[in-house]
């Protein structure tokens, strides 16, 4: 990502059904530190936009790493880390200002390479679940096959 511009990203909320929520006045806390020597909190802005979405606002100023901790508060009042929290970004000095808007060219290598990773997760895990033509009575060929069920429930998300 690109330093002294502002990047942005969005948060989507969720019922405890899984959908996307269609309005507002969710608490959000979000938490972004750089990842070196000179730890410091970057500040942001969490802007509402009272559709389920919300809005994450930040700048880096300096080459850095940074990790970003998104929280939000749930109905017993803990804040609870959001799926796949804490996230890692890295600024650089010669990434083009472009780089830092939401369809820029690092969202796109990012679709890519997650498509990707997806096509081979399935491919590889596919082949393992699959119990025809295997020999059922052989301990070391049930015990791969649960590992691969496991692999996929593990990230069924």
């Amino acid at each position: 990502m690109a330093i002294n511009e502002p990047i942005e990203f969005f948060i989507q909320a969720r019922n405890d059904n899984r959908e996307n929520r269609a309005s507002g006045r969710d608490e959000f806390q979000v938490s972004i530190k750089t990842d070196d020597e000179m730890k410091e909190e970057l500040p942001c802005e969490v802007i509402d936009k009272d559709d389920g979405q919300y809005s994450v606002i930040f700048t880096a100023t300096r080459a850095c790493s940074v990790k970003i901790k998104v929280e939000f508060r749930d109905e017993q009042g803990y804040l609870v880390n959001v799926r796949g929290s804490p996230y890692t970004a890295s600024f650089i000095e010669e990434t083009p200002a472009k780089a830092n808007t939401t369809i820029g060219p690092s969202m796109q290598q990012n679709a890519k390479h997650l498509a990707e990773s997806l096509v081979e997760f399935f491919s590889k895990t596919g082949e393992g679940c699959r119990v025809s033509d295997k020999d059922l009575t052989d301990v070391r060929t049930l015990l791969d096959v649960k590992d691969n069920v496991e692999l996929v429930t593990n990230r069924n998300d």
